[in-house]
């Protein structure tokens, strides 16, 4: 039995009350009413003890007026539903108020009994869902957390995480081994912690000066390692977080332990003072009389062989660190390269040596693709130490492109006059993959949680839909017209459902469900379909002789429509579309395609055309150029089509059009005449019908109407429940009558109640033999179908349906 809803009525006028009250005892529901006449005594109420489930607020009171009394309201009733009431025609406030948080609005002079408790049924409900919508979100971001700790958990560089105030609110292991302790010892300190005290007002600066527009910084600093007492440098990049109004929310910082390079560093600063020591005595030397000549030329020997000695060394150190080194001159010209510069940016020391080193260490910003100046200029001409984040790209020799964090410092004479400078630099291509990597992840996780919500919503309304048209057709003769329209209509209806199992396949990450097709034939009709209704035109010209293809249809159906309503899109005023398809044998030189056999398919239209700077970018996910596009289009057709083997390509210019060329790996298999005739010699279905106790379960009230008219229309007995414990008790209540249910059809998830999944598991317990159907948009492959076998279903059919098919499914299990 339901319980009583409290509704808590906040109106001045009486007679308003009167009416609405006597419009809610005619819908014979069961409610207790509450009235109030201000908003000073709504408040008051709300913030008291009674609890209430439903609000109705006129937004005009003798204290209040328009959206500012919804407003007010909400800020003592944020978690009950709200309906507002407004006068004639005022519907731009209705909407203003649904705007600001209330579920609905009803204008008083339309409101009849059936309106209002349509209206008190869905504004419960709109309520109901946003709340189990936050809180699958909430369930989806901690899992999504736990992934992005899994992958930098893996990483050698130092992670962290910490938030505006600079606690941190995370470390990966490397982090913790490296500070020799465990995440708990971390977690809740200050980042600047584990940093000496003279380098906090350098942390804070750097911090302090990223932004939207500055979004990375890079700074390293010294400490004295308190285990081994050696001194040893920390490099950090950090990057900051923003929320969705470009706020601060969270700083990831990540560490590189940067002390050989800076050993490397100072040695080379004390190799210099030393070899300028030994010139400057060497000098001295030459100005004693000739007397002590001898003496002379022996220091100079021992000064030239310790000379020697420091170069060996100097040259050992430099071939074994793991960083680039490279000296100039006070000119710009190559003094010194050690052999990782030489692996990074392709010129060895013969060749490097004397040039000037912009034509051999060229560099870019990564974000504009602009030159950026050589940092040894800078150093020589300043003084300073000049510090390059791996937003830096080195251009190499042979053009490969390599992601760096550069040092640049200057080189002084023992007057501290500058006579050159030394970049030290890493490879950081692999760090910049990781960072996009877990981006990519992060913006995939959130388009999966959204695609598999539309998909299950749009499988409901489907289900309705083709189930009222279903219900239309039995009313009408096989002949007429109107079964013919309703026929056309039930087709496109399951055209939809295809696309909801390819976006169920997008964002579940399932395999393609491949068949052998004549795809002249496939590409014909899906083209046709999708330009119905413009101003465009389509050719043909297909291959008589075209070779077969396996295919996911409906994946390639997903590959048609994104490729013609691009062209559309980019032929407003009309145009023409011509698709071309023939057989090819491709070599290994030809497209970077396996040799073999291939259908090649040409789509070209006389649009618009693409810039040449965007060709190169376009199947990249997120990259759009529309509006209100959100670059999913063609990455989604890049992703099938290299799923099935295949390749697409990009021919364009502006003001003449666009050609995309797919090839699809042909197959030597033949069409059988039964699968190329099938869909022309199709029988025409018979009426289905059938008899039998049918026990409906679903959370969605026009799924249950609709399946039970549709059954009882065709001779079946049905009840519905709205959640599984419903179901348990009808099914118990049915056998103790002597009149048990033959079948149960159910839903699988019912939010904040029992699923299918449980509510067969319990049935089980008490009736071994029961037969249930599981019902769901969801059946993809074939490990889901046996997973719902063992947990007793008999059979399954998935949503959106055909009734026949219902039908033959139930007369199976009854017989049985």
């Amino acid at each position: 039995m339901n319980e009583s809803i409290k509704i808590l009525f906040i109106e001045d006028n009486p007679g308003d009350v009167f009416l609405f009250r006597e419009m809610l005892v005619r819908a014979k529901l069961d409610f207790e009413l509450f009235v109030r006449t201000s908003l000073k005594d709504a408040a008051e109420s709300l913030t008291g003890k009674e609890k209430f489930d439903l609000l109705i607020l006129d937004l005009s009171l003798p204290d209040s007026n328009g959206i500012n009394t919804l407003v007010s309201i909400k800020s003592h009733s944020d978690d009950i539903p709200i309906i507002v009431l407004t006068g004639t025609n005022d519907y731009d406030t209705g909407a203003s108020a649904i705007a600001e948080g209330a579920q609905d609005y009803l204008v008083k002079e339309e409101v009849d009994g059936t309106v209002l408790m349509r209206s008190i049924r869905y504004a419960r409900e709109r309520h109901r869902l946003l709340v189990e919508l936050e809180r699958a979100s909430k369930k989806e971001l901690k899992i999504s957390e736990e992934r992005y700790r899994a992958i930098v958990e893996d990483q050698t560089e130092l992670i962290c995480r910490f938030d505006p105030n600079g606690v941190i609110t995370f470390v990966n292991g490397a982090y913790c081994r490296f500070f020799k302790g465990v995440q708990a010892d971390f977690t809740g300190k200050q980042f600047k912690s584990q940093a000496p005290a003279a380098s906090h007002a350098l942390i804070d600066e750097k911090l302090q000066s990223l932004g939207t527009e500055k979004q990375i910084v890079t700074f390293d600093y010294s400490f004295i390692n308190e285990a081994s007492s050696e001194k040893q440098w920390l490099e950090w990049t950090c990057r900051a977080i923003f929320d969705e109004n470009s706020v601060i929310k969270e700083f990831q910082a990540a560490g590189l332990d940067i002390t050989e390079r800076k050993r490397a560093e100072e040695e080379l600063q004390v190799i210099n003072d030393n070899l300028e020591t030994l010139i400057r005595d060497r000098t001295y030397e030459l100005a004693y009389t000739n007397s002590k000549l001898e003496k002379e030329i022996f220091q100079r020997k021992s000064a030239e062989e310790s000379l020697e000695s420091e170069k060996e060394r100097l040259a050992v150190m430099l071939r074994s660190i793991g960083e680039g080194v490279i000296a100039v001159d006070n000119h710009m010209k190559v003094t010194l390269i050690n052999s990782m510069a030489e692996l990074i940016i392709g010129w060895s020391s013969e060749e490097a040596f004397g040039r000037n080193l912009d034509d051999i260490f060229c560099l870019y910003n990564s974000i504009n693709g602009q030159k950026i100046e050589n940092p040894a200029g800078v150093s020589i001409a300043n003084g300073e130490i000049v510090v390059f984040g791996h937003q830096t790209k080195i251009l190499s020799r042979s053009k490969n492109e390599i992601f760096a964090s550069i040092t640049c410092a200057p080189i002084r004479d023992k007057n501290n006059k500058i006579i050159g400078a030394i970049l030290a630099f890493r490879d950081m291509t692999e760090h910049k993959k990781i960072e996009e990597e877990l981006l990519k992840i992060s913006k995939l996780e959130s388009l999966s949680l959204l695609a598999s919500g539309i998909a299950h919503d749009f499988n409901n309304f489907l289900t309705g839909i083709v189930g009222n048209i279903s219900l239309a057709k039995m009313l009408t003769t096989p002949e007429s017209e109107i079964n013919k329209i309703l026929t056309s209509a039930e087709d496109i209806s399951f055209q939809a459902k295809e696309l909801t199992v390819q976006l169920l396949t997008f964002a579940r990450g399932g395999t393609a469900n491949k068949k052998l097709t004549d795809i002249g034939e496939l590409l014909k009709n899906s083209i046709s379909f999708m330009a119905r209704g413009s101003n465009v035109k389509c050719e043909f010209s297909i291959s008589d002789a075209l070779a077969p293809v396996e295919i996911d249809i409906s994946q390639i159906n997903q590959v048609v429509s994104n490729l013609v309503i691009n062209s559309i899109q980019a032929m407003p005023d009309g145009g023409l579309i011509t698709l071309s398809a023939e057989n090819i044998r491709v070599s290994g030189e030809m497209v970077p395609l396996k040799k073999g056999d291939y259908v090649k398919i040409t789509f070209k239209d006389n649009g618009s055309g693409i810039e040449e700077k965007n060709l190169a970018k376009i199947f990249d996910p997120y990259f759009t150029t529309k509006a209100k596009g959100n670059g999913l289009g063609l990455s989604s057709v890049y992703s099938i089509i290299k799923s099935h083997g295949g390749l697409i390509t990009v021919d364009s210019k502006i003001g003449e059009g666009t050609s995309f060329i797919i090839y699809l790996p042909a197959s030597h298999n033949a069409l059988s005449q039964c699968s190329a005739e099938s869909q022309a010699a199709a029988p025409r279905e018979k009426k289905a019908s059938g008899k039998g106790r049918i026990l409906i379960m679903d959370d969605e009230e026009l799924i249950r109407n609709i399946t039970s008219q549709l059954l009882n229309h065709l001779g079946f007995d049905t009840v519905c429940a709205a959640d599984g414990a419903a179901a348990i008790e009808l099914y118990k209540a049915a056998g103790a009558s002597g009149a048990p249910f033959d079948v149960i059809i159910t839903d699988l998830t019912v939010p904040g109640g029992m699923g299918g999944v449980e509510m067969i598991k319990n049935i089980i317990a008490f009736d071994p033999e029961v037969k249930a159907v599981a019902a769901s948009g969801y059946f993809s492959d074939q490990s889901k179908i046996e997973d719902f076998e063992k947990a007793g279903f008999k059979e399954y059919i998935t949503k959106p349906f055909k009734i026949n098919e219902v039908v033959k499914t139930l007369q199976k299990l009854i017989k049985k």
